[in-house]
């Protein structure tokens, strides 16, 4: 029997390819979910031949994510071997998605894939930062595939102000897209669903913030200002950032790794996480929760009394 094997991050591109499986055919169809039926009923439906068509089309779900998971039981022993061995007809795909290409990589290097002969097509994320030149041409690409009508201003925002991320970047698309079903997207509706402008914009502040530079901080807050950010959305910003990087100082010390500490915390950008883990690796945790308590007792200050806020946060960055 023939195995195909589809995997990746794109969960998009993946679910695309089932549907065309589905549609470009004339032949049974059937999917499966692993997670939900014993072992038995899994080979059953595999094996059974169709009764409206020269074969099936088998589409199964988390498979092999099942069988890593049971592999000490010693139960599947031999199963995707005595199927790919098989003279039936039908044709068997595997799908497997994944957060991350280290967590398809991992399964990759497991025993399983020894001695079956998968076709495997991968369908992944590009990782990484893109230079402006690739993120404007991939930007450009997922509009099509996702049959968005983004304004340029709209289309600059993921070029030039998602710090070049491509999981990022295809996380906020997919919301649009969404959202849309379509059309076109007015600015307010898409700066209440597109979050990578505020929040990688902080970075900037955090950076000349923890690198104790006035001059950086004031121009980067004032950038801020300047983009409609206020005082009480910037204190929550830094705020939130410095819980993350708390968090994941305390599970550094607990001894645990990159893999588990992005996943506890569910942070699935590379870029976004090695940056919250490189400033909590560099600040000492005393001077960590110091700013983290100022900035909520800044917080509520801004909300109970009337003060010059926007001058006292420069102030108040610059003294903790």
């Amino acid at each position: 029997m023939e195995i195909n094997l589809v995997c990746g991050t794109n969960f998009h591109l993946i679910e695309n390819l089932i549907t065309e499986i589905k549609n470009n055919n004339n032949f049974e169809f059937e999917r499966i979910d692993a997670q939900a039926i014993l072992k038995d009923e899994i080979l059953n439906r595999i094996s059974t031949f169709s009764m409206f068509s020269e074969k099936k089309l088998i589409v199964i779900d988390s498979l092999l994510t099942k069988i890593q998971s049971e592999e000490k039981s010693g139960e599947w022993d031999g199963f995707l071997n005595n199927i790919q061995s098989s003279e039936s007809e039908n044709i068997l795909y595997l799908i497997e998605k994944f957060e991350s290409e280290s967590d398809l990589n991992s399964l990759k290097r497991k025993n399983i894939f020894k001695d079956i002969n998968f076709i495997i097509k991968e369908l992944n994320v590009p990782s990484g930062r893109g230079s402006f030149e690739k993120i404007n041409n991939w930007v450009t690409l997922k509009e099509k595939q996702y049959g968005l009508k983004l304004t340029n201003n709209q289309r600059s925002v993921f070029v030039y102000d998602s710090n070049r991320d491509y999981l990022l970047i295809e996380n906020e698309l997919l919301k649009l897209s969404n959202f849309s079903n379509g059309k076109e997207v007015n600015e307010d509706d898409f700066n209440n669903i597109v979050s990578i402008s505020k929040n990688y914009k902080i970075f900037d502040l955090i950076d000349a913030f923890f690198s104790s530079n006035p001059k950086d901080i004031s121009i980067t807050i004032n950038k801020l200002y300047s983009s409609g950010i206020n005082v009480i959305e910037i204190t929550n910003m830094i705020a939130s950032e410095m819980h993350k990087i708390l968090q994941i100082k305390f599970l550094l010390n607990e001894g645990k790794n990159n893999s588990e500490i992005s996943k506890n915390l569910r942070i699935s950008s590379t870029f976004y996480f090695n940056k919250l883990t490189n400033s909590s690796r560099k600040i000492p945790l005393k001077r960590l929760k110091i700013i983290y308590e100022s900035l909520l007792e800044f917080d509520l200050k801004c909300k109970t009394k009337n003060f010059e806020k926007e001058l006292e946060l420069e102030l108040l960055l610059l003294s903790i």
